[in-house]
């Protein structure tokens, strides 16, 4: 019984704290990039949204790299990495996150300036969120920048 109770109560807060997201600017929503004024760059703390560490980014020379968790309904969890491009002549890239040391890679592409480039990876984990993640940015000739751990409060 005692149980059941923190598995309804674990539940009911997992819902408060989805709905109180939505009404939280910079959060990023299902199937949409983060908003301004964050998109442009990122601040020194490495995350976008004072007290929601399941979004984090690193501002880079050209652009900034985004990452974080979600859940877009109530069965799953979407983890994004996210790269802004602001600046600087075209790159060939993949972006990814790791998890549990453990890399997974989006396809390669190629960005010029101006563009915003997703990878989405969906589970139906839907606890999953609260695990530690790292956004990855693989630039072909440069190597690989990260994030700071992207996490559950």
């Amino acid at each position: 019984m005692k149980n059941v109770i923190r598995g309804i109560a674990r539940g009911a807060a997992t819902i408060i704290a989805a709905v109180s997201a939505l009404a939280v600017p910079g959060v990023a929503h299902a199937d949409g990039p983060i908003p301004e004024p964050y998109i442009a760059g990122c601040p020194d703390s490495g995350y976008p949204v004072p007290g929601n560490p399941s979004q984090s980014c690193t501002s880079m020379t050209n652009g900034a790299l985004f990452h974080g968790k979600h859940h877009p309904d109530s069965t799953r969890t979407r983890i994004y990495s996210q790269y802004k491009k602001t600046s600087g002549s075209a790159i060939t890239a993949r972006l990814g996150y790791n998890y549990a040391g453990t890399n997974h890679w989006g396809d390669w592409f190629t960005q010029s300036a101006g563009t915003t480039k997703t990878k989405d990876w969906y589970t139906y984990d839907y606890d999953f969120w609260c695990n530690n993640t790292v956004g990855l940015l693989n630039v072909s000739g440069q190597g690989t920048f990260q994030t700071p751990i992207s996490r559950c409060a």
